[in-house]
């Protein structure tokens, strides 16, 4: 049961990481400077292929050694909460400066999904069980 459910959580947080790409790349973020991701660029296939890979690569080892594997998936996890909350910090004051921050609601609000599923993820992969 523990099992299924950190695989269910792992993609969501794919998923909610993928959206947040591709609402990136919708927004006036995708403006923002010649390395932005264009929406259907080469760029955003890339950072889409880069992180499903990662995330099938951990759910892979995850079925061959659970133990390594939350570890490992434990280390992406808080690289990748780090990184969207610096994001969310980022974008809010970009919205503020451009005055597009109503615009970057969307993505503002996925990169919060992403926070809080990441959240669950550590709480349902390393709580005891009853």
């Amino acid at each position: 049961m523990k099992k299924n459910k950190i695989f269910v959580y792992t993609i969501i947080s794919a998923i909610l990481f993928t959206l947040f790409i591709i609402f990136s790349s919708l927004s006036p973020l995708a403006i923002s400077g010649p390395n932005a991701n264009q929406f259907g660029s080469l760029g955003m296939w890339s950072s889409i292929a880069t992180i499903l890979i990662a995330y099938a690569i951990s759910l892979f080892l995850y079925t061959v050694h659970p133990t390594l594997a939350k570890v490992i998936m434990a280390v992406f996890c808080s690289l990748g909460l780090f990184t969207i909350f610096f994001a969310i910090i980022v974008i809010v004051i970009y919205g503020y400066i451009t005055k597009t921050l109503v615009a970057l609601i969307g993505v503002i609000a996925i990169a919060i999904a992403i926070c809080v599923i990441n959240i669950m993820w550590f709480f349902i992969t390393f709580s005891k069980p009853k």
